[in-house]
């Protein structure tokens, strides 16, 4: 086989690979960032619940 040939496939091979580690990042990224929309939408449904109860509580005498 021709050194260039060589050459030319582990250049390739290493472009594909970087490629597919700037993807999984961009994959993680997108997946951390769903989850922390996840969390502040339970945590904001959680306190709309404790202020309903607390304003429940203020009202009885």
């Amino acid at each position: 086989m021709n050194p260039w040939t060589i050459l030319a496939t582990c250049a390739a091979l290493v472009g594909l690979w970087w490629f597919r580690q700037i993807c999984a990042d961009y994959v993680a990224a997108g997946r951390a960032a769903a989850d922390l929309r996840r969390r502040d939408t339970e945590q904001a449904r959680f306190d709309d619940q404790f202020a309903a109860i607390v304003a429940q509580l203020e009202r009885q005498p």
